[in-house]
């Protein structure tokens, strides 16, 4: 997929999409906006009510579900901004991502 830079955020405290890591508190210059929006998808990820649950880090990156290895740490999470255009190049299988 291919989107601008520009378009794109990380789902943890710093949005940062050119570092490595997410911090775990909110950095001095956050955004309101950034800061609502992530307090909310908190709020919906691990509502005890909801019916449809999923595991949510905060830190930038998935849980690794396919390798059976020694570290939990999967793909970087990327969240493409409202209104944005998004250009799907490619498509893969879950099977065939977790054989790789």
């Amino acid at each position: 997929m291919w989107v601008k830079p520009s378009d794109l955020f990380r789902p943890c405290p710093d949005a940062d999409i050119t570092d490595t890591t997410c911090d775990l508190t909110y950095p001095s210059d956050v955004t309101p906006s950034h800061k609502t929006w992530l307090d909310n998808y908190f709020a919906g990820s691990h509502n005890p009510w909801q019916q449809t649950k999923y595991p949510f880090t905060g830190l930038g990156y998935t849980y690794d579900w396919c390798s059976g290895g020694t570290s939990p740490v999967g793909a970087s999470e990327y969240i493409v901004r409202s209104g944005a255009v998004a250009q799907v190049i490619g498509y893969t299988t879950a099977d065939v991502y977790c054989a790789k």
